[in-house]
């Protein structure tokens, strides 16, 4: 009988191609669009994920009156956090980077742009758990002059080549050689430390050992700390400030610290964005909210466009449910296959609109710069979700000709005035 069902509804879409081209396509679109969109939130509301202790780790960031505002600063004096994690009890570690812009690099005779390269204390492959593919992480970072890859740096630079032991040539206050000790695997796009080299920074103390040094409140490093669990921030806060003071000019008595959680650093960005910040964009919530609002809507106006259109096209079939009733079939049977018509074009429409979504996406990809994180097979939820919604659609647009045109007798089909001109007695009473 199923067999039945699919055959008598495959034959009913070929003979309406372009009814059946038209409905299958615009809730195909729909659905590509709303996942494209889904992909973008998902992306935004997942930064700093991949950090496994991101809830504990905040920024020190700086304030300081200056013309009559307070001014707000992404990064702080060079001693605050290795002091911070010597006197404050629930600061548990400190790590500071200094980040790099358009730093020019020459490799086998060529010369390369990388942005966006962190000068990095060894730490950051703990704090963080950035993964390594290749080298030590307790010891690549630990030497002057020594580099870290990303897997597409090491690629772009060397090739086929065994990177791990070249030498690169920068110019990082002087020029200098260095020595490339491990590869790390791609950072996931949805994170403010993504970059396409780490810089160990032992280096600094050959290249600007000064600026360790001093305690400007407008200072230089981006310092994270490692607050230990159940620690209060505002008391910690309060600390690092009056340590900080006893270190500052008396120009900068006035200056104050507050701590950011790393894992809102993106998001708050765009709200209200940082002098120095790390992000140089920022997500905002008001942005996600659109998007996310957006892709809802376009998935149900598709839907909706979807259940009217087959409801439309069916209505033009009472003279089949006429026929069908008179040699023999009964209500059961025209619901199943009206049921089994109507998710046999959402499921195509479906299908259509995963491959529709599987072929933009890495275009999308590219014009953001960003990896989105979702994909049919690597999302849980995606393909159960999508088919709930095949059913759902598929039994709303299958409902009206299943649950009310099959319910006519076979005599008041074949009227000349049809069973939407019955009087509502009439109708009633073929129940």
């Amino acid at each position: 009988m199923l067999k039945n069902y699919l055959k008598i509804a495959y034959r009913n879409i070929l003979r309406s191609k372009k009814y059946a081209f038209l409905n299958i396509t615009g809730l195909a679109v729909g659905l590509a669009a709303c996942l494209l969109m889904a992909g973008f939130v998902i992306h935004e509301l997942t930064f700093e994920n991949m950090h496994p202790l991101k809830d504990r780790i905040h920024r020190i960031n700086g304030r300081l009156p200056m013309g009559g505002q307070l001014i707000t600063n992404a990064v702080v004096g060079g001693p605050l956090g290795p002091a911070c994690e010597a006197s404050i009890p629930e600061v548990e570690e400190s790590f500071r980077l200094l980040r790099w812009h358009n730093l020019v690099l020459e490799s086998n005779s060529r010369e390369f742009d990388l942005k966006r390269v962190y000068i990095a204390e060894p730490e950051i492959f703990t704090l963080f758990q950035l993964p390594l593919k290749r080298g030590n992480p307790d010891t690549a970072l630990n030497d002057p002059f020594s580099v870290v890859l990303a897997e597409a740096s090491a690629e772009r630079l060397f090739g086929d080549n065994d990177p791990v032991g070249q030498t690169l040539r920068m110019t990082v206050g002087k020029t200098h050689d260095f020595k490339v000790t491990g590869i790390m695997k791609n950072i996931p796009s949805n994170t403010v430390l993504r970059t396409p080299m780490l810089i160990s920074f032992a280096t600094l103390n050959q290249t600007h050992a000064d600026a360790l040094t001093r305690w400007d409140s407008w200072g230089s490093f981006t310092t994270f700390v490692l607050l230990q669990e159940h620690a209060d921030p505002e008391s910690v806060e309060e600390k690092i400030t009056t340590l900080a003071r006893a270190n500052l000019s008396e120009k900068q008595k006035d200056a104050s610290y507050y701590l950011q959680p790393f894992g809102r650093i993106y998001i708050d960005n765009a709200m209200h964005g940082q002098n120095n910040d790390i992000a140089v964009s920022g997500g905002g919530i008001i942005r996600i909210a659109i998007f996310a609002v957006t892709a809802l809507l376009i998935l149900i106006i598709a839907s909706i466009n979807f259940i009217n259109l087959s409801t439309a096209k069916i209505s033009g079939r009472m003279k089949e449910v006429g026929v069908r009733k008179t040699c023999g079939a009964n209500r059961r049977q025209l619901v199943r296959q009206f049921l089994m018509e109507s998710l046999l074009l959402t499921g195509a429409a479906m299908v259509l609109g995963m491959g529709l979504f599987a072929l933009f996406k890495p275009r999308l990809d590219q014009y953001l710069g960003m990896t989105l994180n979702i994909g049919i097979f690597s999302t849980p939820w995606l393909l159960p979700g999508i088919l709930g919604l095949t059913l759902l659609v598929g039994f709303l647009a299958g409902s009206y000709p299943a649950f009310l045109m099959s319910r006519f007798p076979a005599a008041v089909v074949f009227r000349s005035r049809g069973p939407e001109k019955r009087p509502a007695a009439d109708c009633a009473a073929s129940w």
